[in-house]
C-alpha cells in the first residue's frame, strides 16, 4: 500500500522481496523501485498503469519481472485499486500474484496446439488419403485398424485444439466413471506385455473425451518408458474427485518428476503426451503430480476434479 502520489511506502509484506528479488529497503527509500524490476520491454505498459491507478482508476495487467541477481523471469498479475477516506484518494493498494505455472502452461498448449493445427493434421490428412488408395487396391483385414487408430488420432487433435479455446467455466462436464473410462481407453490401447488392474471405482465431472486422451497417455506412458512386462493400476484416492494411475515399472526420478509435463521432454515418444495430460488436468481446475508407486514405478496422483471446487 503506498501514498497517493507514490512518495511513501505505507506497507508490504516479505513476499515482495522473494517475488521480485529486490530489497524491501530500496523500496521504503523509493516507492516506486518495484517498477525497476520489470522487464525492459513491459516497463511502459506498467509504468502507464502506475500513473492511471495514482488518477484513481483500477487497474489489472500481467507482466514479466526480472529478479537481479539471477536474471530469472518471473510472471506476475498485479492488481491495483485506490482506497477512498470521505471521498478522498487516501492510499494506493496493490496485491501482486505470481503467475509463472500458468503462464509457462498456456505458452506449452499454444506450442501443442500449433504443432497439431498445422504438422499433425497435413500428416494425418496425407495418410487417409493413401489409405483410401490401398483400400481401393486391395483388401486386408488390417486397413479397418488403420482406419480406427486414424479417426482416434483426428478426434485427439480436435480435442487439444478445442482445449486450446477452453476455459474452465465452459468445460463440457459429466458424471464419468473412472472404472468404467479406464476399462474402455484401455481396451482400445490393449499391449500384449502389459495388463490393468482397476481397484475399485469413484466418479469424477469431467469432458469425458478429454479425460480419454488423459488415460490413454498415462497408459502409453506406462508401457513405452517401461522394458518388458508391466501392470498398471486404476482406483480412487481419498477424496470422492480423486484418482491414480500408477504402474510397477522402473519409476521416474525425483529430479525428472517435474520435467516429464514440459513439451519434448521425453525421450522416447513424441514428448507431447504428459504435457497434454496435464494441461486437461489443469483446464479442469485439477492437479497432477509424480510420485512414486509401492512397486517402485510411476505413480500419477489427479485431484480435485469436481466442478464446485473450481474456478474460472
Amino acid at each position: 500500500m503506498f501514498a497517493p502520489d507514490w512518495s511513501e511506502l505505507y506497507f508490504t509484506n516479505g513476499a515482495y522481496e522473494d517475488l521480485w528479488g529486490r530489497s524491501l529497503d530500496d523500496l521504503v527509500e523509493n516507492p516506486r523501485d518495484f517498477l525497476n524490476g520489470v522487464h525492459p520491454d513491459d516497463r511502459q505498459r506498467v509504468h502507464e498503469a502506475v500513473d492511471t491507478l495514482a488518477d484513481g482508476t483500477p487497474i489489472e495487467l500481467e507482466f514479466r519481472v526480472i529478479r537481479p541477481e539471477t536474471t530469472t523471469v518471473r510472471d506476475v498479475w498485479i492488481e491495483g485499486r485506490p482506497v477512498y477516506e470521505d471521498g478522498e484518494l487516501t492510499a494506493l493498494a496493490g496485491f501482486t500474484r505470481d503467475i509463472t505455472e500458468r503462464k509457462q502452461n498456456e505458452r506449452q498448449l499454444e506450442e501443442l496446439t500449433s504443432f497439431l493445427s498445422h504438422d499433425l493434421q497435413n500428416q494425418l490428412q496425407l495418410a487417409s488419403g493413401y489409405l483410401d488408395l490401398v483400400s481401393a487396391d486391395c483388401e486386408s483385414e488390417h486397413i479397418e485398424t488403420v482406419e480406427t487408430a486414424l479417426a482416434r488420432m483426428a478426434e485427439m487433435t480436435h480435442d487439444v485444439l478445442e482445449l486450446s479455446q477452453t476455459t474452465a467455466a465452459n468445460i463440457a462436464r459429466e458424471p464419468v466413471s473412472v472404472a468404467s473410462l479406464a476399462r474402455d481407453c484401455w481396451q482400445g490401447f490393449g499391449h500384449e506385455n502389459a495388463a490393468v488392474v482397476v481397484d475399485d471405482d469413484t466418479t469424477i465431472h469431467v469432458d469425458a473425451g478429454l479425460f480419454h486422451n488423459v488415460l490413454e497417455n498415462l497408459f502409453k506412458n506406462a508401457v513405452t518408458h517401461n522394458d518388458g512386462d508391466v501392470t498398471v493400476s486404476v482406483g480412487p484416492l481419498g477424496d470422492s474427485d480423486a484418482f491414480y494411475v500408477e504402474d510397477d515399472g522402473s519409476g521416474i526420478s525425483i529430479e525428472r518428476r517435474e520435467k516429464v509435463f514440459e513439451v519434448g521432454h521425453s525421450t522416447n515418444g513424441s514428448g507431447l503426451g504428459l504435457p497434454l495430460v496435464r494441461e486437461i488436468v489443469v483446464t479442469h481446475g485439477g492437479s497432477i503430480t509424480v510420485r512414486e508407486s509401492d512397486a517402485g514405478g510411476a505413480r500419477f496422483e489427479l485431484r480435485n476434479l469436481n466442478p464446485q471446487t473450481t474456478t474460472a
